[in-house]
């Protein structure tokens, strides 16, 4: 039998690409509670849709992967990286088309194998520098 922190770890892996890589936002229901907490946005799995949505229209064509994996008890600490496609306004910048380096840090909070809780930190000055170079 696996252990809770295994099957987290798992679970995990599979957010970074199921849902954030390939937009399988069916896949998302099956992870995620539906009284899910996001810090700083509406609660629930409908409103982590949309968040991971506009996400895609921001960002489109992600290519990301979990460059570090921890896990401890029912929480699993993620630092990410990958690059994606500027297609929409991000914090007053038109759409670039450029492709930019992003990176940050996903901590996800289990609750009887689904994620209850998610927090994200993006490296956004070093998105913005990017978005600015000629």
């Amino acid at each position: 039998m696996q252990m809770p922190e295994t099957e987290n770890l798992e679970s995990v892996r599979d957010f970074v690409g199921k849902i954030l890589n390939d937009g399988d936002m069916e896949a998302l229901s099956e992870m995620v509670h539906r009284d899910i907490l996001l810090p700083g946005s509406t609660p629930g799995l409908e409103g982590f849709k949309r968040v991971l949505l506009d996400q895609r229209k921001v960002f489109a064509e992600p290519e990301y992967k979990a460059v570090d994996v921890i896990a401890q008890g029912e929480k699993v600490a993620v630092r990410f990286a990958g690059n994606a496609t500027h297609d929409g306004a991000f914090l007053g910048l038109p759409a670039t088309g450029k492709r930019v380096k992003i990176w940050g840090v996903m901590i996800f909070r289990f609750e009887a194998r689904m994620i209850a809780e998610f927090w994200s930190v993006l490296d956004v000055s070093s998105i913005l520098r990017q978005l600015r170079e000629r």
